[in-house]
């Protein structure tokens, strides 16, 4: 989990990236649960990638290799009815990517 995570040098679609943020967060809750030695019965991962989720949710297509060995590590810790859809104005994080204003982000509810 000590690893840098930094946009790759290449061009990289924003797909992709929200599909490697939600590996990568699969995977900071399978440590934290392990690490505080904390039994998670059900795990609820929420997106507002719709493309991320219907990659998730998706079990009659194969993908491409970048994209098919992400699924397979999401798949292989969570199961596909444990990802949900918010919307992305509802989105704690992202407010902080959007073009907020300091006072938007001291105001915001999130």
């Amino acid at each position: 989990m000590a690893k840098a995570r930094v946009a790759p040098l290449k061009l990289v679609s924003v797909p992709r990236l929200e599909l490697t943020a939600a590996v990568t967060s699969v995977n900071v809750v399978q440590e934290l649960s392990r690490e505080l030695g904390y039994d998670v019965d059900a795990d609820i991962y929420y997106s507002d990638s719709t493309v991320v989720l219907g990659y998730v949710q998706n079990e009659a297509r194969r993908f491409h290799v970048y994209v098919g060995n992400r699924v397979q590590a999401i798949r292989s810790k969570t199961s596909p009815e444990s990802w949900h859809h918010v919307k992305g104005k509802d989105n704690p994080a992202d407010i902080a990517s959007r073009s907020a204003t300091p006072k938007e982000l001291l105001d915001s509810s999130t």
